[in-house]
């Protein structure tokens, strides 16, 4: 985001996803709502998409792809990845815009939840058991290797 759009909240820190092979990254998907840098992943996921800016552009996220992985390394916890479809399921197959993509990353960070409900973190403070979706904000995706994605998140104080 640009200067003018005040950081919310503290950064999950997670080590970044090294790709296996050289790939060129495309530039990071940056998310805000409500003139601020983040969208709140509760409204995402909750499709309350009233304040987020550019919800109707279409990002690019892939050239060729119509689906791709989306890694989160929460602390803690083992580095977890699933896969989202990325183009709509009309008959045009377009690509999906920043509202879709906001609310299927927080179905992800959802099922990464649940995913781990029944595992023990080895730092507790950042447990996701006690996790509620509407105190994460995810500010942007980042192009980490061919094909996958990671969310850059924080911690909405």
């Amino acid at each position: 985001m640009d200067g003018s759009i005040p950081q919310r909240g503290v950064i999950v820190p997670q080590p970044v996803y090294r790709a296996p092979a050289q790939f060129s990254p495309l530039h990071p998907i940056k998310f805000a709502e409500n003139r601020q840098h983040g969208m709140n992943l509760g409204n995402a996921f909750k499709k309350n998409f009233a304040g987020l800016a550019n919800k109707d552009v279409r990002p690019v996220i892939s050239e060729t792809a119509k689906k791709v992985t989306i890694r989160v390394n929460w602390p803690g916890y083992e580095a977890w990845s699933t896969v989202v479809h990325i183009v709509d399921h009309s008959f045009e197959g377009r690509p999906t815009n920043m509202a879709k993509l906001a609310h299927d990353i927080a179905k992800v960070i959802n099922e990464l939840k649940k995913d781990m409900s029944a595992v023990q973190p080895r730092d507790p403070n950042w447990s996701l058991e006690k996790l509620n979706l509407d105190s994460l904000l995810l500010l942007e995706l980042r192009h980490v290797s061919a094909g996958s994605w990671q969310p850059v998140l924080s911690l909405d104080l």
